[in-house]
């Protein structure tokens, strides 16, 4: 599924039906960019909660041994962090769908963009 399909039109979601359909729409859009977990209600993920990987700090040691554990240490995290940042990415991109399809009217029930994706679509279907 493409960006340009979930941005074709505003819909408004006045009855459970109109919702429900969106919010299929919104998990196959989710699937695709590998974020479904963060946006389906019955899973626990959270992505507000996952929290960016830290740097590794250089040991204050000059040996060879500390020097490969840092390298080591810094290709792992190197791993994580592009990781999370593809994630935050798709995340990104549900947001601006969410933003974008959703009429202003009905967004009115969420307090800001900052709010997790996934407590504004509950917000949305309540």
């Amino acid at each position: 599924m493409t960006d340009k399909t979930m941005s074709s039109a505003t819909v408004h979601l006045s009855v459970p039906g109109d919702w429900k359909l969106w919010y299929k729409h919104m998990l196959e859009y989710a699937k695709d960019k590998k974020v479904s977990d963060f946006i389906n209600l019955d899973k626990p993920d959270i992505f507000s909660e996952l929290e960016e990987p830290l740097e590794p700090e250089c040991s204050e040691e000059a040996t060879a041994e500390a020097k490969i554990a840092y390298d080591i240490k810094v290709t792992v995290w190197k791993i994580k962090y592009m990781k999370y940042e593809k994630l935050n990415e798709g995340m990104t991109k549900i947001q601006d769908v969410i933003w974008r399809t959703v009429d202003v009217t009905e967004l009115q029930h969420v307090c800001s963009e900052d709010e997790d994706v996934k407590e504004i679509i509950c917000l949305l279907r309540d």
